[in-house]
């Protein structure tokens, strides 16, 4: 598969899927394409199967920490639409979960290690409603990461109930990593969340923000090393961990979309409170981790 970037001169050339692997986990970027709509929505989108989305809205945020639901839930269906091609959202939504049935269950993995930058629920929500509209029970909806703890500081509410959309860690009593069938990660054993390998479908919702190591930003790709038990040993030789941790069966076969959320980004010019830098009140969404990673690397404060 090869995508698209823009050259010097300006001309747009090939990039190999391998190559934008690397470029991405190396925190490199290249030029990102916007097409203005001529109101307040705009967008961008690549012309092959590795499409990327970005639909911003000025007043989707305030500029400090306030966020317009009904705006995002706008972005999002706009967003949806454009990235499977269908006319309605529900169809839109229907179509990025194949073979769907009444029982399947969608986990949504979010990040909330930093609970002043985190995936906001907002967006999660915006997510949740298109689903519900497309015909999955709330109830077959996990949102996740790593805790509890992580979740609720971030916002979420902490549900394990009958009703309503499920939201819980991977430290929730009986959804522990899942060692019955445990991965070889550059020769480290280790298990991915239970709730990960017990869903049929993923949907992957990373934030926008850089991370402070040598590794550049952690979008969808590191966004995952909250779905494995012990992710610090895998720091080491972090772009060929990273790249054999997504590739995994449970990860690589079951994400079905990546939304990344931007409405703030947080690029490390303050590191000692770890909020955000800037207000960018955009969505990046794209069926392909490595396209959407690699689109927010050059993701930058206005």
């Amino acid at each position: 598969m090869s995508l698209k970037k823009q050259g010097e001169n300006g001309k747009m050339k090939s990039i190999t899927r391998r190559n934008f692997l690397k470029q991405t986990l190396a925190g490199i970027g290249g030029a990102m394409l916007v097409e203005s709509l001529g109101s307040d929505i705009s967008r961008a989108q690549s012309a092959n199967k590795s499409g990327v989305v970005v639909v911003k809205h000025p007043k989707a945020t305030d500029g400090t920490r306030d966020i317009n639901k009904i705006i995002v839930q706008n972005m999002m269906d706009e967003s949806v639409k454009r990235i499977t091609g269908k006319p309605s959202v529900t169809d839109a939504w229907v179509s990025l979960l194949p073979d769907f049935k009444k029982e399947d269950v969608i986990a949504i993995k979010v990040n909330t290690i930093m609970n002043t930058i985190p995936t906001h629920p907002e967006v999660v929500d915006a997510i949740a409603a298109g689903l519900a509209a497309a015909g999955v029970s709330e109830n077959n909806i996990i949102i996740y990461d790593r805790t509890n703890e992580g979740l609720k500081k971030s916002g979420y509410k902490y549900n394990t109930g009958d009703v309503g959309v499920r939201c819980f860690g991977t430290d929730e009593e009986g959804w522990d990593y899942d060692w019955d069938n445990p991965v070889d990660i550059l020769g480290q054993k280790k298990a991915l969340s239970s709730i990960l390998t017990r869903c049929n479908h993923l949907i992957n919702v990373p934030v926008l923000k850089v991370h402070l190591d040598p590794y550049g930003v952690t979008l969808s790709l590191k966004n995952h090393y909250g779905s494995v038990d012990n992710p610090r040993t895998l720091h080491k030789n972090f772009a060929t961990a990273c790249a054999t941790l997504n590739n995994q069966e449970a990860i690589r076969s079951k994400t079905r979309l990546i939304v990344i959320d931007a409405l703030f980004g947080f690029w490390g010019s303050n590191t000692t409170m770890f909020v955000s830098d800037f207000a960018y009140n955009a969505l990046i969404m794209s069926k392909d981790p490595v396209a959407a990673d690699y689109i927010g690397t050059k993701t930058k404060p206005p």
